[in-house]
């Protein structure tokens, strides 16, 4: 793959060649202010915008926001702080591609990208796109993109401070520095909430018990940096750290003599330098080059959680690479967009997981190495009130695998996708959307060779191969925007991830599986400072495996999943109400077990003190509903607890301040 590099330097020296020669073509969104529902104009692709700033002072992480977008289902395993995937149209975790300032965080090393890894300072806005996504994003769409960008500069240095229950406590402040932008957070949270616990017999009721949960504290600190370093170039830096404690599943823990010692430690940082190019008033373009370092400790002393005899391993993984953005506008009706990216990272394990050798959860390896290079192109046709843009993505990996007998299994997978993208407009008001599309993934590191913790080796997966459509209808004016929309997926050999029991699990092919559904969302500005949002997704899924479990539904995907939420301002005054409806979901593979209904109720008030200071009030779940247990999927029998409960009423308070 030398070749590829030498070509992304080569366009590197010829775009410094011919800077000196263009204006810059850019591609502006529609400003619709208050909107968490706003869509790129003329994007075909679905496209969601949210915009953290609408709910300042609410104390809402990344994972709460985007479970208001209609399509997508958050999933975490217990409250603010613990592990929080995102799943899109059905899509597992590792489908779907989350970028910070144009940076893919998601790594070879992980399945998917822990949310609770991103907190929302200096955030500007999050974009969601579900299905077919542009060019510039580097892969073919295969559950969506979710892209995070900061912003540049801040208009007030601010400050807020936050406490709420189970000893909760968060500060955070941003500042306005020369050509830039400069922010600090810091959280922490002992995470004890009660519950009521079944002991882990649920045809006894007479040794439940009150319980609350231990080892469940988190503390994280984030800082970023991002400045202009001219006026076409800039860089962005990102340092975070978080020390995650690691508690048992629910059922008959949480008693003095039950209680996990385990702990997870993080440290990333992330560093881009981003140039924009500029040929011709119609030709320009953006380079960037960007490293990430990340080191993990897990520490499992008595070895309540994770895989058998792994007490205490180490994980250090890097990143380098550059990637080119080039935009061609041949004229009012044809406009070209390339994308090229290239990265090496690596990984490198210790500790237990390396010095056991073979019966290690790794089986020996103790270095991984991928090199992974990716081409776009998107073509736009634009005529009278159409736009048609087809697409390609071509993906290339190389693989090399080190084990401690210096064994050494290299591979290299290649992978082309292909699509379409259109939008009609019907009028000022209507437009019709569809986008179809074939894709291949190549299964990561993690999961073919698990974490050495909770998910166990399966080195003889399959790449994942399928396709999508989606077909939606969309309206927009002053006060109201909407819109409703089909999607389908057929996968052959979807890497799935089941858990084989409540310690741990791993990810095997499902030989094939469809997706179908409707999502839609409204967002209504009402006279009066009244606002109004709905977000409603209906999902079906169908694994197609043979036997007992063909026809059977795919687990953590809800049939129906709905947020409906209301805003009013008055005199100084706002407040909210929102509610959240997940259906009941499948457990395992086999559709044997499932999750019951479950729904949560979130209130909230804040009062300007003055034109600087703002003081909010939040209580989630103030109904107190903790009442999410596994039942049977067909028959009788008992019901249990979650493994890992729902929180319970929790209450924040938050202070700001502007200067």
């Amino acid at each position: 793959m030398r070749w590829a590099w030498h070509l992304l330097i080569c366009l590197f020296w010829a775009s410094m060649v011919f800077k000196a020669h263009a204006q810059v073509f850019e591609l502006t969104p529609i400003e619709v202010q208050g909107s968490a529902l706003e869509l790129f104009e003329g994007e075909p692709s679905s496209c969601s915008v949210i915009f953290p700033s609408e709910y300042e002072g609410e104390f809402k992480d990344l994972g709460e926001l985007l479970s208001k977008v209609p399509g997508v289902y958050v999933t975490r395993l217990g409250g603010r702080g613990s592990y929080t995937l995102i799943s899109i149209r059905g899509s597992t975790s590792a489908q779907v591609a989350v970028y910070l300032n144009g940076v893919l965080l998601n790594s070879g090393e992980e399945g998917g990208v822990d949310l609770s890894t991103i907190p929302l300072t200096a955030v500007e806005r999050v974009e969601v796109y579900r299905g077919s996504v542009p060019a510039r994003f580097g892969i073919p769409g295969i559950g969506g993109v979710i892209n995070i960008v900061t912003s540049e500069e801040h208009e007030f240095k601010t400050i807020k401070a936050t406490m709420g229950s189970f000893r909760s406590y968060a500060l955070e402040g941003i500042s306005t520095i020369k050509r830039g932008m400069f922010s600090i957070n810091m959280e922490t949270s002992k995470g004890d909430y009660s519950y009521f616990n079944d002991n882990g017999t649920p045809y006894n009721p007479d040794d439940d018990y009150e319980a609350r949960r231990h080892n469940n504290a988190y503390r994280l600190s984030d800082v970023k940096i991002s400045k202009r370093l001219g006026k076409d170039s800039s860089i962005f830096l990102n340092y975070f750290s978080k020390h995650r404690e690691l508690p048992k599943p629910a059922p008959a823990s949480d008693k003095e003599d039950k209680i996990s010692h385990s702990n997870l430690s993080q440290e990333r940082l992330i560093a881009e330098f981003s140039q924009k190019l500029s040929f011709s008033e119609k030709l320009k373009g953006n380079i960037s080059f960007y490293g990430i370092y990340s080191e993990k400790e897990f520490l499992n002393p008595y070895g309540d959680v994770g895989w058998e005899g792994q007490r205490h391993n180490w994980y250090n993984s890097h990143k380098i690479g550059a990637q080119l953005s080039l935009n061609y506008l041949m004229n009012d009706s044809n406009f070209v967009e390339a994308y090229l990216n290239l990265f090496k990272e690596g990984f490198i394990p210790g500790g237990d997981i390396v010095s056991q050798g073979e019966v290690s959860p790794l089986g020996g390896l103790n270095n991984y190495e991928r090199e992974t290079f990716s081409f776009s192109l998107d073509y736009t046709y634009t005529s009278g009130k159409f736009s048609i843009i087809p697409w390609i993505r071509f993906i290339s990996v190389s693989d090399r695998s080190e084990f401690l007998d210096n064994e050494v299994i290299s591979s290299t997978s290649d992978s082309f996708s292909h699509g379409l993208r259109f939008r009609y407009t019907i009028n000022e008001n209507w437009s019709l959307k569809t986008t179809w599309g074939k894709y291949i993934r190549i299964p990561n590191f993690y999961e073919k060779f698990g974490d050495g913790a909770f998910i166990i080796a399966n080195p003889s997966l399959k790449n994942e191969k399928g396709e999508n459509f989606d077909l939606g209808l969309e309206y927009r004016d002053e006060r109201l925007i909407g819109y409703i929309t089909y999607f389908r997926s057929d996968v052959d050999d979807l890497i799935e991830f089941v858990m084989l029991n409540p310690k741990f699990g791993r990810y095997i092919n499902i030989e094939g599986a469809k997706i179908y559904g409707v999502e839609t969302g409204v967002t209504c500005f009402i006279k009066g400072g009244w606002n109004l949002s709905l977000s409603y997704t209906y999902m079906e899924t169908k694994s197609e495996v043979p036997g007992y479990r063909r026809e059977k539904p795919l687990p953590n995907r809800p049939e129906h999943n709905l947020t409906l939420r209301v805003s009013k301002s008055w005199k100084g005054f706002e407040a909210f109400a929102e509610g959240n409806f997940i259906s009941e979901n499948y457990f395992d593979t086999g559709g044997l077990v499932k999750f019951s209904d479950w729904w949560s109720l979130n209130v909230g008030i804040s009062y300007r003190l003055s034109d600087k200071e703002k003081l909010s009030l939040v209580i989630n779940n103030i109904t107190d509903n903790q009442d999410l247990k596994i039942k049977p999927a067909f028959g009788f029998g008992p019901e249990r607890i979650a493994d890992y409960p729902p929180v319970g009423r929790s209450f924040y308070l938050t202070y700001i301040k502007n200067f």
